[in-house]
């Protein structure tokens, strides 16, 4: 904590000054007799020390100290510190310049009387500001501060001297492995700088960046993100290339017999009906199509994602280069998802760039490679593999697939880059945080049960937590009792947590909590159907919505859990940890 002194208010005269020849030291008694003399400003240097009393605790933040010679000083308290009137602290003067003097307490001059002070000279521990903060941090959590209990935690916090003390406190009451990385994510956590979907954006576009350079980094992009389960639509691409589209068809789920009839149709005169200048390729390469940046979307809707133009320039620039005709125009009208869009694609680039596609093919490849519209599909692809679709969420099974899946790219894209010398790269610290973030979640679902739930929703990403209120060892009980928090950040309905209370394995209260007011009028009147949608199922169900535009973070609540046992101000539940 710095207390900035304000010499404009007339409370304190900088001309009458504090001179830095008397250091207060000795006991407590002697610290509160100590004077501080007037002097010239040009004696005060960092390092000084003095003590004041505080005699008044204002609303804006400062406060009015009374040194030993009744001169006042009005301070500011850039950090928050419980602070009583009546208190006297030291201070040493850490900065000092013609308008202010910065102050830091003494925290080795701290009153001895206090319960920290009294606790750790008991424990025979310094009166240090790390020591001082574990110790409040464990009176905070209501745990034991005799000498063994603050011998242990200090000797725990030793080991990790630039960690905040109060996380170590927090995560040995918590059970959590005190390494370094989970130290790392736990402090980000608690800084709301944790989730999943928040990073997926930034990761995408690295990697596809990567992908458009050449066709080598495409394939190495391509196999660590979707693996090598593209030959299916390769074999089946050689065999459309030589007018039979039995295997094509079946991959995509088309109807052979209209491939067959529109590639018919098809005349090399009908192909030129576009003017030149006007086809994709040709656009591209002069420069005069439409910048295409990268929507946001996260769909299979291929339209959506590259919208109408998009979606034809990409069909004629796979025309160009060489792909059959009724291949394209399935890209064009829709027929094809994005996902298959891209595969199609793919394989592709990769018959043009083997040279077996023909010389004009050769040409133009890299051009499709480089194009906007690919970037989109590739992006989408890679953004699709970190998102965990809502139906999903229910089956265990699917959830745990999920995370096995995003360790499994994590690692590969991890050994990619190192492979390619780009191990010191933001991408690679990116991925490499996303992977430390999901060792993390395992660690802490050694202890409690809770899971990030990086949604596809709404063509848009959407991040969700979910926890549940019990540690592993109550839910080995089965009673039918549980209580979790699933918590939603969306586009639309902005923040949502639906506190879900289930007991006796049958009877379920939901209580949804919004932040957005408008949202109140537009999810009331759905909840009989979520009512019924689930006493179907055999549940006895209730469900009400309320607004709380303070809402904590689920973070918060999980790692200070029993130190307040409300997840909403005024919502009070039940808690079995």
């Amino acid at each position: 904590m710095n207390i900035n002194v304000n010499t404009n208010t007339g409370v304190y005269d900088l001309n009458a000054g504090i001179s830095g020849s008397q250091s207060v030291g000795g006991s407590v008694e002697q610290q509160k007799m100590a004077t501080v003399p007037a002097d010239s400003v040009r004696y005060i240097k960092a390092g000084d020390t003095f003590s004041g009393e505080i005699v008044s605790l204002n609303d804006d933040g400062t406060v009015e100290l009374l040194l030993g010679d009744n001169t006042k000083l009005n301070a500011f308290l850039s950090n928050n510190m419980e602070l009583t009137l009546g208190q006297t602290l030291s201070f040493s003067v850490s900065g000092a310049s013609d308008s202010k003097i910065s102050l830091t307490p003494l925290y080795a001059n701290l009153d001895g009387n206090s319960a920290v002070g009294k606790a750790l000279q008991e424990a025979g521990l310094p009166l240090t500001k790390q020591n001082s903060d574990m110790v409040m941090a464990m009176m905070e959590r209501g745990l034991p501060i005799d000498s063994r209990s603050l011998q242990g935690m200090a000797s725990l916090a030793s080991k990790h001297p630039l960690a905040d003390p109060k996380s170590i406190v927090q995560m040995s009451e918590l059970s959590i492995p005190l390494t370094e990385e989970n130290i790392k994510e736990f402090e980000a956590y608690k800084e709301n700088q944790y989730k999943i979907a928040d990073s997926l954006d930034d990761l995408s576009k690295g990697f596809t960046e990567i992908a458009q350079k050449n066709l080598s980094e495409n394939d190495k992009i391509f196999e660590v993100f979707f693996g090598n389960d593209n030959g299916e639509v390769s074999a089946a691409l050689k065999d459309a290339l030589q007018g039979d589209f039995s295997k094509i068809a079946e991959a995509f789920d088309l109807n052979e017999d209209e491939l067959k009839a529109m590639q018919q149709q098809k005349t090399p005169e009908e192909a030129a009906v576009l003017p030149e200048e006007e086809t994709g390729t040709k656009a591209v390469a002069e420069g005069k199509t439409q910048k295409t940046d990268i929507t946001g979307h996260v769909t299979d809707d291929i339209t959506l994602l590259l919208g109408k133009e998009g979606t034809e320039r990409l069909s004629e620039n796979l025309k160009e280069a060489g792909l059959p005709e009724a291949l394209a125009d399935k890209v064009k009208d829709g027929s094809l998802s994005a996902d298959e869009t891209l595969k199609l694609t793919k394989a592709f680039l990769d018959e043009a760039g083997k040279g077996n596609l023909g010389e004009e093919a050769m040409i133009n490849y890299p051009k499709l490679l480089k194009s906007p519209e690919y970037r989109l599909l590739l992006n989408n692809g890679i953004t699709n593999e970190f998102l965990l679709n809502p139906e999903d969420v229910s089956d265990k099974e699917k959830v745990r697939e999920y995370y096995e899946r995003v360790v499994k790219n994590a690692d590969k894209a991890l050994e990619f880059l190192n492979s390619t010398g780009r191990g010191q790269t933001t991408l690679s610290q990116g991925m490499n945080s996303l992977r430390q973030n999901v060792d993390f979640m395992n660690q802490l679902n050694n202890v409690m049960t809770y899971m990030q739930l990086p949604l596809k929703m709404n063509e848009n990403k959407a991040h969700g937590d979910l926890y549940v209120y019990t540690n592993k060892k109550n839910l080995s009980k089965k009673d039918g009792n549980v209580s979790a928090l699933l918590h939603l950040d969306m586009q639309h309905l902005g923040t949502m947590d639906i506190h879900v209370q289930m007991t006796n394995g049958e009877n379920v209260k939901t209580h949804f909590i919004l932040q957005k007011e408008e949202m109140l009028d537009f999810i009331e009147p759905h909840l009989p159907e979520l009512d019924e949608a689930l006493l179907k199922r055999g549940y006895k169900m209730h469900s009400d919505v309320s607004l709380n535009k303070e809402a904590r973070d689920v973070p918060d609540i999980m790692f200070n859990r029993g130190t307040n046992e409300k997840l909403i101000q005024t919502t009070s539940f039940d808690i079995r940890a």
